[in-house]
């Protein structure tokens, strides 16, 4: 399996002084961690074309208590803190810890249009998620909105409040974390690879690397700090919102206020090669899908516009302003490594909730002295939503494992009675 390229750039000094901190040599993560915080602080600071250069970027590090994804966190603390960026008043990007719902999101929105959330515990959101609860879903729709506007954020409708939220270009990048066993417990494929949670990037916790103990010297060496204060300062710019429009006239609503934003450039042959990129995948996503590789397809979904996104970041990070072909190649190369990593993870959790499914309500019929049971009585059983039975049933009966039959039992409505039945 291929390793992660090197980078270099703030991306790298972020990266490093995550590891700096770090109880074990989680690279991946700490790269994971690195690009989240660079994507947040290159949000809303620099046009493309005269439109807003997309960078915010959903992260998550797959990993178990103790591996050292705490690093992450306290680095991002210490660098948006007041000692760190977070003494200029154009670079207040510390958000949420947690998310308990969609309101509480957009709650402050319009005054921070640019933050990173960092969930520490996103197994609660992710258990929400997979159980429909209703809050829990709000989140997922509101982040996956933010993620994906273009301009003006309508917000979200409030019995209480009527619309709320609502502002121009809004930018939320996240790190969260998750346990293994959380992810596939409560894991569906609908739940991964469909809206909010295909938005991810995954990056996975390495068993195999070396204690460091880094932890233990009480935070980043002397200078350390000052020294990425200073280089983030210099390569992200000021951004103050304008308050006024093209012909002068005050815009009272915040709200409605955008940011004053640095013009950056593509160079002709990145542009050429994000095209001949969007071209290749999308024939790529074409293909697989009709070789029945839907989930696989899922996964790779929105790896160009990640890669674009990256590209954005790792140019900024670099101190230039336009982007180039190396920045596109990198930037794709670190997404494609990052699926291939998480994949056998991600596609066995995807699949573990049917599979469950499935065991549960084989295991109705076999307790069953006949080895059969009403179809509708199985399902009051299992506990099951109508759609995950089904699905469920259609998956035993293909794997020759159930027949489903009907019975004529003389009803004068002439309905037949459904059964399940082991196959033999």
């Amino acid at each position: 399996m291929r390793d992660f390229p090197e980078v270099g750039g703030i991306v790298g000094m972020f990266r490093d002084a995550i590891i700096s901190i770090s109880r074990s040599e989680q690279k991946d993560m700490a790269l994971g961690g690195a690009i989240a915080i660079a994507g947040a602080l290159t949000s809303n600071r620099f046009s493309l074309n005269g439109h807003p250069v997309k960078s915010s970027m959903y992260v998550m590090n797959v990993a178990s208590t103790g591996s050292g994804k705490g690093a992450i966190i306290d680095f991002a603390n210490s660098l948006f803190g007041p000692m760190g960026v977070g003494s200029s008043p154009h670079h207040i990007l510390s958000g949420l810890r947690n998310y308990s719902s969609d309101v509480a999101i957009i709650a402050n929105l319009s005054e921070q249009r640019a933050r990173l959330d960092i969930i520490d515990e996103f197994g609660q959101v992710f258990k929400g998620l997979a159980t429909k609860g209703d809050r829990k879903s709000a989140v997922g729709e509101c982040l996956k909105d933010i993620y994906s506007v273009n301009g003006h954020f309508k917000g979200h409708y409030t019995k209480t409040n009527g619309w709320v939220g609502g502002c121009v270009s809004p930018a939320i990048s996240i790190i969260g974390s998750i346990q293994p066993q959380t992810l596939i417990n409560n894991a569906s494929n609908e739940t991964l690879f469909d809206g909010f949670m295909g938005r991810f990037m995954y990056f996975m916790e390495n068993i195999d690397v070396n204690w460091l103990g880094n932890q233990l010297d009480g935070g980043l060496a002397n200078g350390v700090l000052d020294h990425i204060t200073k280089a983030c300062l210099e390569a992200y710019p000021e951004n103050p919102l304008i308050d006024k429009d093209m012909v002068g006239n005050l815009i009272e609503d915040k709200s409605k206020q955008d940011h004053a934003r640095v013009p950056m450039k593509i160079s002709n042959a990145a542009y050429s090669l994000i095209r001949e990129m969007d071209h290749e995948h999308y024939n790529d996503m074409r293909d697989k899908r009709l070789s029945g590789l839907a989930m696989e397809a899922a996964l790779y979904a929105r790896s160009i516009e990640m890669a674009q996104r990256l590209s954005n970041i790792l140019c900024i990070s670099d101190g230039r302003r336009t982007v180039d072909v190396n920045d596109l190649f990198l930037a794709k190369d670190i997404v494609y490594i990052s699926i291939e990593r998480s994949m056998t993870t991600l596609l066995a959790s995807g699949s573990s909730k049917e599979r469950q499914n499935s065991e549960k309500i084989l295991k109705i019929v076999e307790n069953q002295k006949l080895g059969q049971v009403r179809r509708n009585e199985a399902l009051r059983h299992s506990h099951l939503s109508k759609k995950e039975f089904d699905d469920a049933v259609s998956y035993l009966v293909a794997a020759g494992k159930l027949d489903e039959t009907e019975i004529d039992t003389g009803a004068k409505n002439g309905r037949k009675t459904k059964y399940l039945t082991l196959a033999l």
